[in-house]
């Protein structure tokens, strides 16, 4: 639960305040409830999502004239009860508010083909063009990033802190029923729905886990947020950003054609353990990389400096961990072999509690 305190409804979202969240719906919409229906069903709460996928459920979005409509039913929608939808429609409103308010159809594939021949083919298609104004749109944006990135306020804060990208998006925690038990075990669905990076959009995602009876753990910035984060630093090691964070792949099918970063003294130890001819263009510097310029091999400096993030592609794990811990930074590797891929690019600032993802191959 939450203190009492006075605060704006971007706070109020960024808390998590089912409390904040339903005033704010009561003070607006207490006595025109349809119009608030009107909104669900402009972000298509209310249809199938109509991907290409058998099985899909039908949503389930109370109006004044349903049956067990009460008046607790406006409120308690206000924080997503009594509302059935799908994470798959869930994650097409994220989608959308990624996209400047354009929400697409989902498809799983592009295309089938029999015999070389298309026989069907799956293009980006618009089924809304804007789900809100752009007024609402900015300010739903502003919340969304604010979740992840305000010290003390947003439930994200913490997760993403020491990413290296922006994220935009919502935790959420809600309290399920067990068949015929109902809500007696205590059982409750943890979710993290966003986009990232958020300044520049590349990939929506939402995790949603439903934790056993009685769990200690539960809350959405505890259970599905970890997840998501560890789907969201593997992409953007991919280059998620690839606008922004342009790098020069390592070749890999030419052996005459290579490209590695390590300590001085280890490259050239193996160089002259090779009897390999070389030009040393580093002298007594700790860090070099090593590149062919017409087959033959060239050492040149590599000063990866206190303050900016070094270039770590073609380094061997230990050199790299070696480096980046000396420059107090946390890392994470993942793969074997020498490093392809950093999330923060070479060059960007450092920051106290850095931490960077490693992608090896």
């Amino acid at each position: 639960p939450h203190k009492p305190h006075d605060g704006t409804l971007k706070e109020a979202f960024e808390y998590s305040s089912n409390v904040g969240m339903a005033k704010m719906v009561m003070a607006h919409y207490a006595k025109k409830p349809e119009q608030f229906i009107g909104h669900l069903k402009k972000m298509r709460f209310n249809q199938e999502s109509g991907i290409d996928l058998l099985g899909e459920t039908t949503p389930v979005v109370k109006t004044p004239k349903s049956k067990t409509w009460s008046a607790t039913t406006l409120p308690w929608m206000s924080f997503g009860y009594e509302v059935l939808v799908s994470p798959l429609q869930t994650l097409m409103l994220y989608n959308a508010v990624a996209n400047n308010g354009a929400m697409m159809k989902p498809y799983l594939i592009n295309s089938v083909k029999e015999s070389g021949i298309m026989v069907k083919e799956n293009k980006p298609e618009v089924i809304e063009e804007a789900i809100c104004s752009p007024e609402t749109l900015k300010a739903l944006q502003e919340c969304l990033i604010g979740v992840c990135a305000d010290e003390g306020k947003g439930t994200g804060y913490k997760l993403f802190k020491d990413a290296g990208y922006s994220v935009a998006g919502k935790t959420g925690t809600a309290l399920v029923a067990n068949g015929n038990r109902g809500y007696a075990d205590h059982i409750y669905q943890s979710s993290f729905a966003g986009y990232f990076p958020a300044e520049n959009p590349q990939y929506s995602c939402i995790v949603v886990i439903k934790n056993k009876p009685f769990a200690k753990v539960y809350y959405g910035a505890a259970v599905a947020g970890p997840v998501f984060k560890e789907i969201s630093d593997k992409l953007y090691a991919l280059n998620a950003d690839s606008e922004k964070n342009q790098q020069r792949p390592l070749p890999v099918t030419d052996s005459s054609n290579f490209y590695y970063t390590g300590a001085t003294r280890d490259i050239k130890k193996v160089m002259n353990t090779l009897n390999m001819r070389y030009t040393d263009s580093v002298m007594e510097n700790d860090w070099s990389r090593v590149y062919a310029t017409n087959y033959i091999p060239v050492l040149k400096k590599q000063d990866p400096g206190k303050s900016l993030m070094p270039d770590l592609r073609g380094m061997g794990l230990r050199d790299a961990v070696y480096l980046l811990e000396s420059m107090n930074i946390k890392v994470v590797a993942k793969g074997r072999g020498r490093i392809k891929q950093q999330s923060v690019h070479p060059g960007a600032g450092i920051s106290k509690n850095q931490k960077i993802t490693l992608e090896l191959n």
